[in-house]
C-alpha cells in the first residue's frame, strides 16, 4: 500500500514519464488535482500554464490514478485551514430507535424514497475533491457523467437532508460518508466560522456554479480561497439540524460564528441589511460596502438564511440570528422590486421567490406576525395560479412574469425543476401548520405526483438519452472528460437524486441537479413528519400516506381503495382529515369492527375513548375522473384516481413518468416491511 503523499509521488513520477511533452504535462495536471499539492510545482502555476477546457484533458477512467485517489489521505492545494477541527473529532452516526416488523399495504410510501435519496446523498461525491457533492449530472453523454460543483450551497443542502433522511428511515447504508463529508467542510473551516474552498480554475467557474452578479467576479481578481454566502447562510440550518441530532457543542459553536461573521459583512441600512456580493474570500474586513442588490437578488439572502437564523434562534435562544433574520426580511419587504404589496412575484425564478417566502415564513412563525405570515399565504396562492397544483406541476421561470422582465421563455424554461415542487410542498406544509389556511391537499397532490415522479429510482434508462446523431441539438454536449467530470457507474449512483427539469410526462436532457436533491430531502421529511401531528391532547391524522409513529401507525391503501387503518399506541384521541374530493356523506368508521358515530370538526372526523391496541378504520368512496391540462406549454390528459395521477397521454419516452396502471385495481397488495420509530425529534 502506498503509505503518504510523498511515496504517491515516487509512485506517480515512474508513469509521468511514460509519456513525453503535453500529454505527460496534463497526467501532472490531473494528479495534481486529485492530490491537491506539489512540492514542485504551484497549481496557481499551472492555472497559468494549462487551459482546463482544452479538448486534450486525461480521463479518470486511468485505473492507476483512481487507485491513488482511493489510497492517500489528500491535503487540499492550500492545506488544512482549521487543524483544530479533523474527521476524528466527529462522533460516529447514529439513529437510535424502535424497530418492528409489519405487514402493511404496498401504496406510497416516503422512507423507501428516503432510502433511495441516501443512495445520491453518499454516492454521488468526489473522494479525489475532498468528498465534493457531484452538484450535476449529464446523461446525454455516453458513458453519462457526474459533474462537480453547481453551487456551493449544494454542500449545506445534502448534509441536511442526509441527516433527515437518516433519522426518518434508521438506515445506516453508507454511513462511513456521513463523517467524510462533515471533516471535508470543516478542514476548509476558517478561524471566523466559514467554510473556504481553495481557489484553483477547476473549482472556480461562476457561470457554472450560479453565478455572480456583474463586476463581482472578486475570487478571479485576488485568487484567495472563496466561499459563497448563501452556502455559510444554508450551512446554519444543516448544522442546526445536526446540533439537534448529536448535541455535539462544536455545530453550536460554529453556527455562532457564523452568524457573528455574517452580521459583521452585511452592510446596515434602513432598518435593515443585506449583503453587497454573494462571493466573499479569505481575509475579507467587514462591512464589505458595495451597491445594495434588488429584484432576485435581493431574494437570495432571504431564500438561503433567515430559515436557518430562525430555527437557530428558536433552538437556543441566540438573539443575534433573530436580530439578522428580521434585518434580512425587511429589506426584501422594503425593495419594489421583489413582491408586490399584495404578494404577486415581481422575479421570473419560481425557486428565487418560494425560497425567499420560506424565510420569510420561518420568521413570521418565530415571532408570531399574523400580518406577514397572511402575506405569505397570498403568494403562495400567486404560485399556485402560475403552476398546476392539480399534480404539483412548478415550471423554472414564471412564464406571467418573465415577458415584463425582458425574458422569452422556451422548453426549457417551462420545464420542472424539483426545487419549486419542494418549496410549495414546504410552503404548504408550513402555511397549513401556522393557521393560515388548510393547505393538505394541496401537499397530498403534490407528493403523490410530481415530487415522487421526479425522483431517480429505476435504473437502465440513462442510455435513452444518448444523443449520438450529428443532427442531434445535444451534440456539443459530447466531448472529452474535465477535471471536474467523473464517469464511473454515474447512473447507479444518482438514483434517488431529483430531477434538476422535466417535463410533466418524462425526463429532460441534462436533467439532474443536486441542487434540487438537497431541497427535496428536506421537503420530504417536512410532509413524513407532518402525516401525523400532536396537537394537545390529540392526535391528527392530516395526510393518507403509511406512517409508523410513538402515537399510532397508519396504514393507507390509497389509491386503491378509499381505506385508511390505524394502529392505536398511545393516542386516546385521534382527528382523521376526510379528502375534499370524497363524498362526505359515504364516510364511515368503525373501532376494532365496530360503527360508530361520526363526530366531525371541519373535515376532520374525531374519535374518542382510545385505547392501546385498538384498530380504528376509516372509509370512503374513492373518485376517477379524466382531465385534459396544459402543463408546461403542452397538453396532457390526465387519468386521476383521488389526489393520484394513474396515467399520463402522451406518455414519456425516454424515463416516462406515471407508470401506475395497477393502481386500477380496488384491493391494496399487502407486504412486510421494518418499521422504524426514531428516538430523536427533530424540529425544523
Amino acid at each position: 500500500m502506498i503509505a503518504n503523499v510523498t511515496d504517491c509521488y515516487s509512485f506517480y513520477v515512474l508513469w509521468l514519464f511514460v509519456g513525453t511533452g503535453t500529454a505527460s504535462i496534463l497526467k501532472l495536471v490531473r494528479f495534481i488535482t486529485i492530490f491537491g499539492h506539489a512540492p514542485f510545482l504551484n497549481l496557481l502555476e499551472l492555472d497559468e500554464m494549462i487551459d482546463f477546457t482544452t479538448d486534450n484533458l486525461p480521463t479518470t477512467s486511468d485505473e492507476r490514478i483512481k487507485a491513488l485517489a482511493s489510497l492517500a489521505r489528500v491535503e487540499r492545494e492550500l492545506g488544512y485551514l482549521d487543524e483544530r477541527i479533523s474527521e476524528a473529532e466527529l462522533p460516529e452516526p447514529n439513529c437510535p430507535g424502535e424497530r418492528y416488523e409489519a405487514e402493511v399495504p404496498d401504496t406510497l410510501e416516503l422512507t423507501e424514497n428516503a432510502l433511495y435519496a441516501i443512495n445520491a446523498y453518499t454516492r454521488m461525491v468526489d473522494p479525489a475533491m475532498d468528498y465534493r457533492f457531484s452538484g450535476n449530472a449529464n446523461f446525454v453523454r455516453t458513458p453519462a457523467v457526474l459533474i462537480n460543483g453547481g453551487g456551493l450551497e449544494c454542500t449545506a443542502k445534502q448534509t441536511e437532508s442526509l441527516m433527515l433522511m437518516r433519522v426518518m428511515t434508521g438506515s445506516m447504508y453508507n454511513a462511513s460518508i456521513d463523517n467524510k463529508l462533515m471533516g471535508s467542510m470543516l478542514h476548509l473551516t476558517a478561524a471566523d466560522g466559514f467554510f473556504y474552498s481553495p481557489y484553483s480554475k477547476s473549482a472556480w467557474m461562476p457561470d457554472f456554479i450560479g453565478g455572480a452578479p456583474p463586476g463581482q467576479d472578486i475570487v478571479s481578481m485576488t485568487r484567495q480561497p472563496f466561499t459563497s454566502i448563501w452556502e455559510e447562510e444554508r450551512q446554519i440550518i444543516a448544522l442546526s439540524m445536526w446540533y439537534q441530532q448529536t448535541g455535539n457543542p462544536m455545530w453550536q459553536e460554529l453556527i455562532e460564528k457564523k452568524i457573528k461573521r455574517l452580521t459583521e459583512l452585511a452592510v446596515w441600512k434602513d432598518d435593515g441589511c443585506y449583503f453587497a456580493r454573494r462571493f466573499y474570500v479569505l481575509g475579507d474586513k467587514g462591512p464589505v460596502e458595495g451597491p445594495r442588490p434588488s429584484g432576485q437578488w435581493a431574494l437570495f439572502d432571504a431564500m438561503f438564511g433567515v430559515h436557518g437564523m430562525s430555527l437557530y434562534h428558536r433552538l437556543t435562544g441566540h438573539e443575534p440570528a433573530l436580530d439578522l433574520a428580521g434585518a434580512l426580511v425587511r429589506r426584501v419587504l422594503n425593495d419594489d422590486q421583489a413582491f408586490g404589496e399584495d404578494g404577486r412575484w415581481l422575479t421570473h425564478h419560481f425557486h428565487t421567490n418560494t425560497g425567499a417566502l420560506i424565510g420569510m415564513l420561518d420568521y413570521a412563525m418565530t415571532i408570531n406576525d399574523r400580518e406577514l405570515i397572511a402575506f405569505v399565504g397570498n403568494s403562495y396562492e400567486f404560485g399556485k395560479a402560475i403552476g398546476e397544483p392539480l399534480v404539483g406541476y412548478y415550471a423554472e421561470h414564471t412564464a406571467g412574469n418573465a415577458s415584463q422582465h425582458g425574458y422569452e421563455l422556451d422548453n426549457e424554461h417551462t420545464t420542472c425543476e424539483t426545487c419549486e415542487v419542494a418549496d410549495m410542498l414546504v410552503l404548504g406544509v408550513k402555511l397549513t401548520l401556522a393557521g393560515a389556511a388548510d393547505y393538505w391537499e394541496d401537499v397530498d397532490r403534490c407528493v403523490r405526483n410530481q415530487f415522487t415522479e421526479n425522483q431517480l429510482t429505476r435504473p437502465g434508462w440513462s442510455e435513452r438519452f444518448a444523443a449520438d446523431s450529428e443532427e442531434s441539438p445535444y451534440r456539443a454536449l459530447h466531448g472529452p472528460l474535465q477535471l471536474w467530470e467523473h464517469e464511473e457507474d454515474a447512473e447507479e449512483r444518482a438514483l434517488g437524486s431529483w430531477a434538476g427539469w422535466a417535463y410533466a410526462n418524462d425526463a429532460y436532457p441534462q436533467s439532474l441537479m443536486q441542487c434540487c436533491a438537497g431541497n427535496a430531502g428536506r421537503s420530504m421529511y417536512y410532509v413524513w413528519d407532518s402525516i401525523v401531528t400532536e396537537d394537545g391532547d390529540e392526535v391528527q391524522v392530516n395526510l393518507h400516506l403509511n406512517r409508523a409513529s410513538k402515537w399510532l401507525d397508519v396504514e393507507s391503501h390509497l389509491p386503491y381503495e378509499g381505506k385508511v387503518v390505524l394502529k392505536i399506541k398511545n393516542a386516546p384521541q385521534v382527528k382523521v382529515r376526510i379528502p375534499a374530493w370524497t363524498d362526505c356523506d359515504q364516510v364511515t368508521c368503525d373501532v376494532n369492527g365496530e360503527a360508530i358515530d361520526l363526530d366531525w370538526v371541519k373535515n376532520y372526523i374525531r374519535v374518542k375513548g382510545l385505547s392501546k391496541g385498538d384498530r380504528v378504520t376509516v372509509t370512503f368512496p374513492m373518485r376517477e375522473m379524466t382531465l385534459f391540462r396544459e402543463i408546461g406549454a403542452r397538453s396532457y390528459k390526465l387519468t386521476i384516481k383521488g389526489n393520484t395521477v394513474i396515467n399520463i397521454d402522451p406518455p414519456g419516452t425516454i424515463y416516462p413518468l406515471y407508470q401506475r396502471e395497477f393502481f386500477r385495481k380496488d384491493k391494496a397488495p399487502l407486504r412486510k416491511v421494518t418499521r422504524f420509530i426514531s428516538s430523536d425529534t427533530i424540529k425544523w
